[in-house]
């Protein structure tokens, strides 16, 4: 059975999120009063946004019912579609955020390696209020598909930007996201949007594999920039039978 067309769902309000960088970014983000929005298609999965294998599928039966010469036909409505879903990618910037009540190995692993990561956390509607421009950032939880099965062109509130496939649920994504269809960032791959630190910050948690010091170094950090909040090592440092 064929999974069902994709609509825009959104947390909780206090639905905890995390969001898990190095050190150098997390300085950035104090410093710069901002978080960091990435264009679609300098994401690291190559295929964001792109048409699933259920999209050529039904491009397939179409011309076939259609079309004497579904080859020719069929490459070239292929191309066109490629072409506009390419313009799409490069007009959307996103900022992704891993919902969760727990932190979690995969994500420290996947997106801190190294020892030197940070955890932020925060809520839901503390991500909302943080967030300067008011009413040009909207949000939605990701949606995880059977590459064979979903189809972005079957409905017209499909969302291709808050769509992957199941190999990458363990993500369990949140993502706010603006629209650039004018051309105002396009030529960049990455855009700062100002937000409110103290209000979207709740906690910070340091790397697991982290030396102890580093909690202390991160407090003295946060302390600059008038972050007063609490700043703990990552339960998974603590010896789980102890």
């Amino acid at each position: 059975m064929n999974e069902k067309p994709i609509l825009i769902e959104t947390p909780e309000p206090t639905a905890v999120l995390w969001r898990y960088m190095n050190f150098k970014k997390f300085i950035s983000m104090l410093d710069r009063s901002s978080l960091i929005f990435t264009r679609l298609d300098a994401l690291e999965d190559a295929y964001e946004g792109r048409l699933t294998l259920g999209d050529y599928k039904l491009m397939e039966k179409i011309t076939n019912s259609g079309f004497d010469d579904y080859e020719k036909v069929g490459r070239k409505m292929t191309k066109i579609l490629n072409m506009n879903i390419d313009l799409i990618r490069s007009g959307i910037y996103v900022n992704c955020w891993h919902e969760n009540v727990n932190e979690t190995v995969f994500m420290w692993s996947h997106y801190a390696p190294h020892g030197d990561g940070i955890a932020i956390k925060t809520d839901f509607q503390s991500l909302q209020n943080s967030i300067a421009d008011e009413g040009v950032v909207q949000f939605g939880r990701m949606k995880y598909f059977v590459n064979t099965d979903a189809s972005m062109l079957q409905d017209d509130r499909t969302v291709p930007w808050l769509i992957k496939r199941k190999e990458f649920e363990a993500e369990k994504e949140v993502r706010a996201y603006f629209t650039d269809y004018l051309g105002a960032f396009s030529v960049a791959s990455n855009v700062a949007l100002e937000v409110n630190v103290p209000v979207l910050v709740s906690e910070i948690i340091v790397d697991p594999s982290a030396p102890d010091w580093v909690v202390g170094l991160v407090e003295s950090v946060a302390s600059k920039y008038d972050l007063d909040k609490p700043v703990t090592h990552s339960s998974l440092a603590t010896e789980p039978y102890s």
